[in-house]
């Protein structure tokens, strides 16, 4: 495998024989691109005749270097047409050299197999990403990468990836439906994040900032542990953190939406967001790793102002918040309650009932206490308390009760 480029401080030439294009007194560097092997211009700013008879030599498997090239859609169309492999009708590249090149408008990398190293170090991506099933089959390197909109990789392969990121996505990095098929460690800065049907053949670990990660349907064979990352991304070739000015203004927390359809027996959460997080459908609950400092959606805290009662304080998950709100008999019952979204199925108390509420040791458990009035009707979901030493339940207010009224 090929090194890591080091990143080119500003107003420094890269380390590559450059194009120069465009240079000014405020850029004396000018265009970034390398070199077309045979020329002195890179592949944007090369002359037509030169271009096209650059790209008629390409045959599919070739290596290509493109380190710093700004590429239009057109421009990098008509480089992946060279490439296509005619009995696939699929581009193939060996080793792929995109570092610090430029993408303006969608890139699409579709089904796209990259037989050697796919580099895309601290690129920049303005437009959408497209690498829908597309085979990496050694390293996708997108370190420092930027992507002001979505990176799309839905049922990419992933052969021997060991690492992906870390990068900086404004929008939505969508995993839907990829394969990892080795050990793998993720390092990402987006808004979302979604793993739906992901398969994880291979031990994983998701460092993320600012996203709210979808875990529907996802396929976890070993171990894959999600944990919230306090601090910026260090950069790997500077001193300075990862920019995340695409994400500015968002809290940099971790919010964990679905991990319906999941065993979780393999997974591990570490200060995560659970506030409204949906676990119904979610099996092996009870062998659910959760750590670090993370919160769960909690009962409403204030008293409503036509009952003389307060909810007793306790975690609970969003399922209930939904339920509350869809079978309260009057709407001053839901007051406090979350309302379920658009998307959120209406379940019956039968599929919602399975669903616990962590303990203080970290387990989500079963809970049921001999109560009538209780949640669903039958049962209530209630925090399991494991600890060595009592702690004393505080006194109500005068006036009110800490009982949970029936519906």
């Amino acid at each position: 495998m090929t090194s890591a480029a080091p990143e080119p401080p500003p107003k420094t030439p890269p380390s590559w024989q450059h194009c120069g294009q465009d240079a000014t007194s405020a850029d004396p560097v000018g265009c970034r691109g390398i070199h077309v092997p045979g020329h002195t211009a890179c592949l944007a700013h090369l002359a037509d005749t030169d271009r096209d008879s650059y790209l008629n030599d390409l045959s599919p498997g070739a290596d290509i270097d493109h380190r710093g090239t700004p590429f239009t859609e057109d421009l990098l169309h008509r480089l992946l047409t060279a490439l296509h492999d005619p009995t696939t009708s699929q581009a193939h590249i060996g080793t792929a050299r995109f570092d610090w090149a430029t993408f303006t408008g969608n890139a699409r990398f579709d089904e796209v197999t990259f037989t050697s190293d796919a580099r895309f170090d601290w690129a920049t991506f303005t437009g959408d990403a497209w690498f829908r099933r597309a085979t990496f089959t050694s390293d996708a390197r997108f370190n420092g990468a930027t992507f002001i909109s979505n990176a799309r990789f839905d049922r990419a392969r992933f052969e021997t990836t060991s690492r992906l990121g870390p990068l900086v996505c404004g929008e939505k990095v969508v995993l839907d439906g990829a394969v990892f098929d080795q050990p793998v460690t993720v390092e990402m800065a987006a808004r979302e994040v979604s793993c739906a049907r992901t398969r994880w053949a291979s031990t994983a670990t998701l460092h993320l900032r600012y996203a709210e990660v979808d875990l529907r349907d996802a396929v976890l064979e070993y171990p894959v542990l999600v944990a919230a990352r306090p601090d910026p991304f260090p950069s790997l070739y500077s001193r300075d953190p990862l920019s995340e000015a695409e994400l500015s203004g968002r809290e940099p927390g971790v919010r964990l939406m679905s991990v319906g359809g999941v065993d979780a027996a393999h997974l591990a959460l570490h200060t995560i967001d659970l506030s409204m997080c949906r676990f119904a459908g979610a099996i092996h609950l009870d062998q659910l790793r959760v750590d670090g400092w993370c919160t769960f959606a909690t009962t409403p805290t204030d008293q409503g102002r036509r009952f003389p009662w307060r909810w007793s304080r306790r975690n609970t998950v969003s399922e209930e918040h939904h339920w509350r709100v869809r079978t309260a008999r009057r709407p001053a019952r839901g007051h406090g309650w979350t309302t379920p979204p658009r998307d959120a199925p209406e379940l019956p108390p039968a599929a919602v009932a399975p669903t616990r509420t962590p303990s203080t040791s970290h387990q989500l458990r079963w809970h049921t206490p001999h109560n009538p009035c209780s949640v669903f009707g039958v049962k209530a979901l209630t925090q399991v308390v494991t600890l060595s030493v009592g702690r004393k339940r505080p006194s109500p207010r005068r006036g009110s009760q800490t009982r949970e009224p029936d519906q």
